[in-house]
């Protein structure tokens, strides 16, 4: 019950509900996405690449830009895959799980990296041993909640996820809505991690 310990447990629970927030969108969908796992490792690897030296702001940014252009770029690849209707959702996630995989295998083939001291403590920070990153959370699952049941995008994702074609029928469009879902869980996959 240390603050220490408490603190680095809502670290821990913040950044599965990022990636938990992430493939809600695909579910909502009527998808899956089985790569978050090796996105939030590969967000670990970019971050032992570029977070080393805190001293050069620039190379932190970019780390972060890097972070979040790659979870982009996987994320369409796997909204394509699906939309492709070769793959199913369990088979296209899989075959990016795997290439993920080896990304990160071939950038760090052993344990190796670290990260700066400096931007470990920014992510730890927080308001009474509550680290930012869980009241964020907190508030985003508010917020979320309310998109999903009240927002535009929300319905256009609960109806693409029920029926497809009628979706189509009234207008959305499926294929660009999946797509989109996916990345946004890639984006929050690499949040998290």
């Amino acid at each position: 019950m240390s603050a220490f310990n408490l603190n680095g447990l809502l670290l821990l629970i913040a950044g599965l509900c990022f990636v938990a927030f992430g493939e809600t969108f695909v579910m909502m969908t009527g998808g899956i996405d089985l790569s978050v796992g090796p996105m939030v490792g590969l967000t670990a690897v970019i971050g032992s690449v570029y977070e080393t030296n805190s001293k050069n702001i620039g190379d932190v940014v970019i780390g972060f830009v890097v972070m979040a252009v790659v979870a982009a770029v996987v994320g369409i690849v796997n909204g394509l895959l699906v939309q492709s209707r070769v793959f199913t959702p369990v088979a296209a996630t899989l075959v990016t799980y795997i290439g993920l995989q080896g990304v990160s295998l071939a950038i760090r083939p052993t344990q190796a990296g670290y990260i700066d001291i400096n931007v470990t403590n920014v992510i730890q920070a927080g308001v009474f041993n509550v680290p930012y990153a869980f009241i964020i959370c907190v508030v985003l699952a508010v917020a979320l909640d309310w998109g999903l049941r009240r927002r535009k995008w929300g319905r256009r994702l609960r109806a693409v996820g029920s029926d497809p074609e009628a979706a189509f029928r009234l207008g959305i469009n499926p294929n660009f809505t999946i797509i989109r879902a996916y990345v946004f869980c890639s984006l929050f996959a690499a949040l998290g991690g």
